[in-house]
């Protein structure tokens, strides 16, 4: 079975497609039945969990925008435009200077 935020296993990927052998007891085809079931079961599950994940973040965010941080919270929403010039030593031109922008957005 699939370890939490591990890659899957050939054996996760052939799970679905394995059979009850011959000889193989009712107990042992049973539990197969039902580790299939659960595959499938949390396979589907995977577009709520990822919802569940992203809103858990977002509540963790405006938890810790609380207290100093307050002050962002005001910025929920905004975007910041930041364009600043910089010497860049590793490139092959002879005008080493640049310009670089940058867009901070602060989401809710």
């Amino acid at each position: 079975a699939q370890m939490r935020g591990s890659a899957p296993s050939v054996e996760d990927y052939a799970l679905e497609h394995l059979v009850v052998q011959k000889g193989e007891s009712e107990v042992a085809a049973k539990f197969l039945t039902l580790r299939q079931d659960m595959d499938r079961f949390t396979r589907s599950a995977q577009p709520i969990i990822q919802q569940k994940r992203q809103a858990q973040g977002s509540l963790q965010s405006l938890q810790g925008l609380g207290g100093d941080a307050a002050a962002y919270h005001s910025l929920a929403g905004e975007c910041l435009n930041i364009t600043q010039e910089q010497y860049v030593g590793t490139t092959a031109v002879i005008e080493q200077w640049h310009t670089f922008h940058y867009d901070f957005c602060f989401f809710d």
